[in-house]
């Protein structure tokens, strides 16, 4: 690649003017208000020049997707995606500038979504547009996509493109995927995966002045808990070298009815989260054999096991030839290389990752102001990744 494109003060505007309607449009999760947010992608795409589609697995999660068909009957395709829910704006009392009004202050697009990520997904979709502007025609499929319930690990979005979205609409299937989680322009390239169990411990009830006629369901629960401090002791003594160590985290607890009744169950909610080459199932076995143990050792009754997530760990090998090519276009816009990465979760691009189509995560925005008061973007993020969605879908897809 000889030339990078760069985008003018003016189509900067324009990708911050995207961003600002689309934050202006709430799309707490739950519900998602899909239906207010949706048209307004699908008009823009149709605006940009792609063949725009509502994919829906359910009535209420519409997926909106464009596509530019390439050149080529035969070839790859680029997918770009974003996913379109936000988590709660919280009390808007502790935001500097509303959550929802898209407000651009010191240098920052300020609002819910805006770095997570409806900053991105403007992003892209101007990208495209540029593109056209500049009467470029690609070789190969280049697609975006905007997804549902990400934020609730839900499996209406990609899950559900995926597996039967894209070939149900006769859309091509991706080659290459790019996430545009905020990663501060760095390229996140292995994810950890996690398995979330529920464990209901069974007692006795009894009159709280009457103790030993009972059996405390929430202490025989806290001998359970303190032995689950153990079960990722041998990852801390070898972690991951991006990922770290696993982890083991007692979410929830609940139990008893009163003060003066010894409580009759006990129930609890693990997070555990682990790397490669350690699986989410390899952790519900040594979950299921320590409650074993435990049950003939110390007679503690076990009366709910279920597991209600469970995902592996993904990654993309750092030594992909589209992951060095993205790595050095990054380079070259920003003028610095980019960190090569781990993070806790893969989000949508653990669906494409286990279907075996590679894929990263790149996005403006720092990872650590998320899903917290005073979300922000930076405008020069804003710049910054355009120009590599731009230039990853010239280098990627060719000029026909």
């Amino acid at each position: 690649m000889e030339e990078i494109l760069k985008i003018s003060q003016r189509e900067l505007d324009d990708v911050i003017e995207l961003g600002r309607r689309l934050i202006r449009t709430p799309t707490e999760n739950p519900p998602g208000n899909y239906e207010e947010l949706s048209p307004v992608i699908y008009s823009t795409m149709k605006e940009a020049g792609l063949e725009a589609h509502i994919l829906k697995g359910d009535e209420n999660k519409p997926n909106v997707v464009g596509i530019w068909y390439g050149s080529s009957s035969k070839g790859e395709t680029l997918l770009l995606s974003g996913h379109m829910d936000v988590v709660e704006s919280g009390d808007p009392k502790e935001w500097l500038y509303p959550p929802y009004a898209g407000e651009v202050k010191e240098d920052h697009l300020w609002g819910r979504g805006a770095a997570d990520m409806k900053g991105a997904i403007a992003c892209m979709i101007c990208a495209v547009k540029l593109l056209r502007d500049r009467g470029w025609k690609p070789k190969f499929n280049l697609m975006i996509a905007t997804t549902v319930d990400d934020e609730i690990a839900g499996k209406m979005g990609m899950k559900f493109l995926i597996e039967e979205g894209f070939s149900r609409a006769g859309l091509p299937r991706p080659s290459f995927h790019i996430l545009g989680e905020a990663t501060n322009l760095n390229l996140m390239v292995s994810f950890k995966g996690r398995t979330w169990i529920r464990i209901e411990v069974a007692g006795k009830s009894a009159h709280g002045g009457a103790p030993k006629e009972g059996i405390n369901a929430i202490e025989k629960a806290i001998d359970i808990a303190i032995s689950m401090r153990d079960l990722v002791k041998e990852s801390e003594l070898n972690p991951h070298p991006m990922l770290g160590p696993d982890t083991c985290n007692l979410g929830t607890i609940r139990g008893g009815t009163r003060v003066n009744v010894v409580p009759a169950n006990c129930l609890m909610e693990y997070d555990i989260r682990m790397g490669p080459p350690n699986s989410a199932k390899m952790y519900i076995n040594k979950v299921r054999d320590l409650l074993s143990r435990l049950s003939e050792e110390r007679g503690i009754k076990i009366s709910l096991f279920e597991v209600f997530e469970e995902r592996d760990p993904v990654e993309v090998s750092p030594e992909n030839e589209k992951v060095k090519t993205l790595s050095e276009i990054i380079s070259k816009v920003t003028g610095r290389a980019p960190l090569l990465k781990g993070t806790l979760s893969a989000g949508d691009l653990y669906y494409t990752l286990k279907a075996g189509i590679p894929g990263v995560w790149f996005g403006p925005g720092e990872p650590s102001i998320i899903h917290k008061v005073n979300e922000r973007v930076p405008l020069e993020h804003l710049r910054l990744a355009t120009e590599v969605y731009m230039n990853i879908a010239l280098t990627l897809c060719q000029t026909a």
